[in-house]
């Protein structure tokens, strides 16, 4: 590369023949570069003066015998006969100067003959025509002094040829050897290089490498959306993509694994949080410039920065991006914020793409309205590129099993609760590290505080071990102490000094041992050889000042908990609930404390069964953030009274945050007991909410509750008007969702009142369709009810029964309706059946003017024809599969594939042909099943787009297709578009016949 640069040849932005109109350059811009110029071509120094009437002075030399004056007429658009009437009413004003020379400088186009009838106008104290320099005149000029183009970043902002100087030069600066300035494709491929390896050297540095590891790394759903949103830089979408993440969820992996994909193909930049700089003049750019290789513009405002990595964003096709991860880690979020609001303004002006990820709980230390501006599409303003990035996937989470336990030698069945806490990423990374090499059987249950706690104490004894094996004098139990005491009273200095890394000195200073013979800092440097404890950083890559952190942000925290817990053991309950109101003051100093507190009073309740619940709900919405991350990491053995309590008063707190996050936890009965009445009351106060977020979450809560508390609340929630029928088909899902759940004979009446009023109850079939079919003769009996809701619930009910059998039951119905009196009236109905939708089943009839007629008539039509057409199908379809599983059974080659031509679409049938063919040809190796966008085939054992090159190209053989036809997620069937028969194609290639019906890669060619 770098002798590239010696060779590669110069270019001048003149010698091109750009020529400059000046007309991107303000009139003070303009002023001032005519000062320049002209002072450097005359090599004198014009004075400068303020904006504002000028009379007739934009610049001045004075002399002993008279002044030099120079006049900048900005008049591009203007034209001559604008500037020539204007000097002509400042002929007075530049006759009372009495300058000894008079120098006019204009942007607007002169000929020979307009510099002459200038000069007339202005009279004696121009020496002559040659004193008019206009834009050939300044261009020339240009030419001949370089410097001054330089100088003027504004004049060349979009010129190639001038970055190309610009930037080319810093370049070779950089690399410390002289040689001519590179064409603008050699500065870009420079950068693209230099980002490449400043990505490459951060990831693999001490700091990254520890928590990203390439062979255990694990896709995440997310990625695909970040590298489309890359992929977009220059279209219209938004400015930032932002990751909230809680503490060990991966975003730190799925970062750097972004950036060392992006560093590929773009200018990437990757800046750490605890290590990022803002520098008083250039604010994060510095690093920026310093990450391309172009720190050598070292006299340029912010503005002119701006620019340069503008132009390279422009001439990149691909884009410019920078990574930010973990801004809650930065030693002064306030500082930060401030800085990231005027950068993320920049990035916009630039086009350069901001990816930043920040741990949800320090959120709220960078959170502001100005945000909203940079994640919002251009196009769309409804799409936010704002993402939570969670634990992983169950798809995610097999695959991240099956790599760890294999890297780290862990032989174990997660199962139960464990699947669900594996999919935990930090959680799965300590696990392993504490069990390496081990075989544990099958595990049913673990939490993080759990596994640190045995993480603490396996690795107190395996550093103390080592130890003595390396010659340190003592025994085991107090080099286990000394060890212990040695890290925590680095997270004690820590935590007293707000800071999350101390200089190396100061961390040996506290490794030193009383109780060792030896002085020599043993502890600290056996503590370091783990690698995932303790990490020494060079934040500055100055190597001057050494700085020691925990390697894990979370593992921090849960030490300085275990320092505070020890210093507090001889406390009694007021001298600690003190204490803790103490931290909690500390939030804006340090914001850790969140998760100090948060262990600490795990801790607490765990060693000496004291509850904080109630002092931290007084301390501010955030510390009731810290109460509900408690609450999930608490043992089910610890879920008490007081646990519930304090529910009950997050669930009434003013925060619409804590109110759903609290609602969460009793969701689907994760808190694995039975709420209390109290609890119960206080959800039920949240089944009418106006907030559709916490009301749909309040029923589904609800389902985990007694049913007799639970299905009045859940009846008062649907029968609370709802102004939006959007909103009464959530509300309506929840409550079938939960009701179902609650599965008792009471919860029948309710489902029926959904499914009269709401009109939306159609969509919510899969759920209650079951629960209808398990209680049958009681949806019978709602058909005599008083209250013509019910019925027609019932009747609506019924149509998710699909049997020959509810068929003529209904048509009984209809014909018993029409022998009997109706018993409604339109006037009769409740409100909120009218503004739930539901008044639509009854409006037809009052518009009829047929108030009186029997509703549940026109509704049981209209169901008998849905039943009839969907038993039509269900025996079509029951028919096709028998007559291909004979034809699939019999072998009949001609058979088959006389009778694939008339074949129906249907997916099951159609992927039973495609896997029977590829088995008969190529037994055990291919898998076919039904995706989101069509048919799918991919190598057995393979997820979408994980088919190797090898693969690919064995399947296009199969198939008789082009290599090109098979991508990475394997062979995709469109079975979209009514007018083409795909699959029909691919069943013929999948048995190896010409396909007789063609289409799919003919419409697509």
């Amino acid at each position: 590369m770098r002798a590239r640069y010696l060779t590669a040849k110069t270019t001048d932005c003149h010698s091109c023949g750009m020529m400059y109109d000046f007309s991107n350059l303000s009139h003070p811009d303009f002023e001032d570069l005519a000062r320049d110029l002209v002072g450097r071509e005359l090599n004198l120094r014009f004075e400068s003066f303020p904006e504002g009437p000028d009379g007739g002075i934009d610049g001045r030399h004075a002399m002993a015998d008279g002044a030099i004056v120079l006049q900048a007429k900005h008049y591009h658009r203007s034209g001559f006969a604008t500037l020539k009437s204007k000097m002509g009413k400042e002929r007075a004003a530049i006759d009372r100067l009495q300058a000894k020379r008079y120098i006019l400088v204009t942007s607007a186009p002169l000929t020979h003959k307009n510099k002459a009838a200038l000069a007339a106008v202005i009279g004696p104290s121009l020496q002559g025509p040659g004193d008019i320099f206009g834009p050939g005149d300044l261009n020339a000029l240009l030419r001949k002094h370089p410097d001054v183009e330089k100088a003027h970043q504004k004049l060349w902002a979009r010129s190639t040829m001038v970055l190309e100087t610009v930037v080319g030069d810093a370049v070779v600066k950089a690399l410390d050897k002289p040689g001519t300035v590179p064409s603008s494709a050699e500065v870009l491929q420079s950068i693209l290089d230099r980002t490449y390896k400043d990505v490459s050297a951060k990831v693999s540095s001490a700091h990254l490498a520890l928590k990203f590891d390439p062979t255990v790394y694990v896709k995440r759903l997310l990625e695909d959306d970040i590298e489309d949103w890359f992929a977009a830089a220059q279209a219209k979408s938004s400015t930032c993509f932002l990751v909230l993440a809680p503490a060990g969820s991966g975003k730190t992996n799925l970062l750097c694994r972004l950036a060392k994909a992006s560093s590929l193909v773009r200018p990437t930049v990757l800046l750490i949080g605890s290590q990022l700089r803002i520098d008083s003049n250039y604010g994060i750019w510095t690093q920026v410039f310093e990450a391309c290789g172009i720190s050598a513009l070292a006299n340029q405002s912010r503005s002119d920065r701006v620019g340069v990595v503008k132009e390279l964003a422009r001439h990149s096709r691909a884009g410019f991006v920078i990574v930010l991860d973990a801004i809650n880690e930065h030693s002064d979020p306030v500082s930060l914020r401030r800085e990231l609001s005027m950068f993320l303004a920049e990035c916009e002006q630039s086009g350069i793409r901001l990816l930043v990820s920040c741990r949800d709980y320090y959120w709220g230390l960078f959170d502001a309205n100005w945000w909203g501006l940079f994640i919002r599409s251009h196009h769309d303003e409804r799409k936010s590129t704002r993402r939570v990035l969670g634990n992983f996937s169950p798809e995610e989470a097999g695959h991240a099993f099956k790599l760890y336990f294999e890297h780290y030698e862990v032989s174990t069945q997660p199962l139960g609760n464990a699947l669900e806490q594996f999919r935990h990423p930090l959680l799965l990374r300590f696990f392993c590290e504490t069990y390496r090499g081990e075989s544990l059987g099958r595990l049913r249950d673990i939490r993080l505080k759990d596994l640190f706690d045995t993480y603490w104490e396996r690795k107190l004894g395996s550093i103390a071990e080592r130890m003595i094996d390396q010659g340190t004098i003592g025994v085991l139990p107090e080099l286990k102490r000394s060890v212990a005491k040695c890290i925590l009273d680095i997270a004690t200095h820590m935590l007293a000094n707000n800071v999350r890394a101390i200089p190396v000195l100061t961390a040996q200073q506290l490794s030193l041992s009383d109780t060792l013979p030896s002085q020599l800092p043993a502890s600290y440097g056996r503590i370091l050889d783990e690698h995932i404890v303790l990490e020494e950083l060079d934040p500055w890559g100055t190597n001057e000042t050494t700085l020691v952190a925990f390697v894990f942000e979370e593992f921090m925290e849960y030490a300085m908990a275990r320092s505070m817990l020890a210093q507090w053991r001889a406390m009694d309950l007021n001298e600690i609930y003190a204490g803790v109101v103490t931290i909690t003051e500390r939030y804006n100093d340090f914001s850790q404390v969140l998760g100090v507190v948060l262990y600490l009073a795990l801790m607490l309740k765990e060693k000496r069964d004291i509850a904080l619940w109630s002092t931290l709900i007084d301390r501010g919405p955030q510390w009731e953030k810290v109460i509900i991350e408690a609450f999930k990491k608490l043992p089910e053995n610890q879920i008490d009274d007081g646990v519930f309590e304090a529910l009950v008063d997050l669930l009434r707190a003013p925060h619409p945050s804590t109110q759903i996050e609290a609602l969460e936890l009793l969701k689907y009965g994760r808190l694995r007991r039975v709420p209390t009445p109290n609890l119960v009351a206080a959800v039920g106060e949240l089944v009418t909410s106006n907030d559709l977020r916490i009301r749909r979450r309040a029923l589904l809560a609800l389902g985990s509750c007694p049913a007799d508390f639970a299905i009045p609340l859940i009846e008062r929630a649907i029968t609370t008007p709802i102004h939006k029928m959007t909103h009464a088909y959530e509300v309506a899902k929840n409550a079938a969702t939960s009701l179902v759940k609650l599965n008792t004979e009471d919860a029948l009446p309710v489902i029926a009142l959904m499914c009269g009023g709401f009109w939306h109850a159609d969509n919510i079939g899969e759920i209650i369709a079951p629960y209808i079919s398990a209680n049958l003769a009681a949806v019978y009996d709602l058909l005599a009810s008083d209250n013509v809701v019910l019925r027609l619930g019932a009747v609506r009910m019924l149509g998710h029964v699909l049997s020959r059998e509810t068929l003529t039951n209904l048509e009984s119905v209809v014909a018993n309706l029409r022998a009997q009196p109706p018993t409604w009236s339109y006037k009769d109905l409740p409100d909120w059946v009218r503004v739930s939708g539901g008044h639509f089943l009854f409006a037809d009839l009052k518009i009829d003017g047929r108030d009186g007629e029997h509703v549940e008539i026109a509704s049981a039509l209209t169901v008998i024809q849905k039943l009839k057409m969907q038993l039509g199908w269900k025996e079509r379809k029951e028919a096709l599969h028998r007559f291909v599983d004979d034809l699939i059974k019999d072998s009949d080659s001609c058979r088959l594939h006389d009778a694939i031509a008339t074949l129906e679409y249907d997916s099951e049938a159609v992927v039973k042909l495609l896997q029977a063919g590829l088995e008969m040809r190529d037994p055990n190796k291919w898998k076919v099943h039904k995706g989101r966008w069509g048919i799918l085939i991919v190598p057995r054992g393979k997820k979408r787009a994980e088919c190797s090159l090898e693969e690919r190209r064995d399947l296009a053989r199969l198939l008789r297709l082009e290599e090109g036809k098979i991508r990475s997620e394997g062979a995709t069937i469109g079975v979209g578009g009514s007018s083409y028969d795909y699959w029909k194609e691919y069943i013929y290639r999948c048995w190896g016949w010409d396909p007789v019906i063609k289409g799919y890669f003919d419409h697509w060619d």
